[in-house]
C-alpha cells in the first residue's frame, strides 16, 4: 500500500474525514489506527482498521507510514484538552520518527500546546477552538454564508 491517508483515532472528526475523502470521488486508501475500538463499525467500508497505539513504531510500520502520503492526528474526546494535546503530540512526534518526509495534519485543541506541536514536525495544525469560534460568530451574525464562500 502507498500513498494512502494514515487517521489516527476514532471520534466523530474520523468518521467525518473518512466520509470526505470517500465523497471526493477517487478511490483513495485508508488506514485507521486506534485503541479503543473492538472493530471499525459497519458503516464505515473500504478502510483499514489496525487496533494500537499509535505511538508504536512496530503499529506505524503496519499502517505503512513509510510510503503515506499523510497522517491525520484527531484529538481525543474521551480526554481532557490538556491530554488530548499531550497525546497528539505524542503522535506526531512518532509519525515524523517513523517518516521525516510524511506530511502531518495535527488537530490541537488548547492554544496553548499549538506552538509545541508545530516545533515537533505537525506540517498543519487544525485549531478546532478557533474554527468552531468562527463559525459560531459567523453564524451568530447571520454571515455564515460568507465564511463559507471564501473556503470555496
Amino acid at each position: 500500500m502507498e500513498d494512502h491517508h494514515i487517521i489516527i483515532g476514532w471520534n466523530i472528526l474520523s468518521v467525518k474525514l473518512i466520509q470526505a475523502i470517500r465523497a471526493n470521488g477517487k478511490d483513495e486508501d485508508i488506514i485507521l489506527i486506534d485503541n479503543s475500538l473492538g472493530e471499525l463499525p459497519e458503516m464505515i467500508d473500504k478502510v483499514t482498521y489496525i487496533k494500537g497505539d499509535a505511538y508504536n513504531q512496530e503499529v506505524l510500520a503496519e499502517a505503512h507510514i513509510q510510503s503515506a502520503k499523510d497522517v491525520i492526528i484527531t484529538a481525543d474526546p474521551s480526554k481532557e484538552e490538556g491530554e488530548a494535546d499531550k497525546y497528539s503530540i505524542m503522535f506526531t512526534i512518532a509519525a515524523k520518527a517513523a517518516n521525516p518526509d510524511v506530511r502531518v495534519i495535527t488537530e490541537i485543541l488548547t492554544s496553548k500546546q499549538a506552538e509545541n506541536a508545530k516545533r515537533v514536525g505537525a506540517s498543519s495544525i487544525i485549531k478546532s477552538y478557533e474554527i468552531l469560534g468562527m463559525l459560531m460568530y459567523h453564524q451568530m451574525t447571520g454571515r455564515t454564508a460568507e465564511l463559507f464562500k471564501s473556503v470555496q
